[in-house]
């Protein structure tokens, strides 16, 4: 199975810095970052790879399967468990919304290793973010 299934991607402009391949909100739209902008050669280069810095265009993949680590988050999720981004840390939680900085990410679909998985990651669902 592929790492991410994408369904949709938003494009945007980073309004803080991010990760490439990892969990994001922008404009209210949650999803997995991906990096746009081509990374030059030379010394210093691979430092910005995956970084997508603060006025950088870059997309979200924001329906579909997506596989999100769980070590940098700190959430090992169930499986079924819903899934929340902090809007100001992009940080994941799987405490529902206390105020409006935390917005439904998806539903978590496959715990770490599961189906072939990586042990250090789970797959999400973004779709289903119906949950209550």
């Amino acid at each position: 199975m592929p790492k991410n299934r994408p369904g949709n991607i938003k494009y945007v402009v980073a309004t803080k810095q991010v990760q490439h391949d990892m969990p994001v909100t922008e404009l209210g739209i949650v999803g997995v970052s991906v990096k746009q902008k081509a990374v030059g050669s030379g010394v210093g280069a691979g430092t910005t790879r995956q970084t997508i810095a603060v006025g950088e265009p870059f997309a979200i993949v924001s329906k579909g399967l997506v596989e999100v680590p769980i070590a940098a988050p700190g959430v090992n999720a169930t499986k079924g468990a819903p899934v929340y981004i902090t809007a100001a840390t992009n940080a994941l939680t799987l405490t529902g919304p206390s105020s409006a900085s935390v917005l439904k990410f998806g539903r978590c679909v496959e715990i770490a290793g599961e189906r072939g998985g990586r042990t250090t990651h789970m797959r999400v669902d973004l779709d289903d973010a119906d949950f209550a």
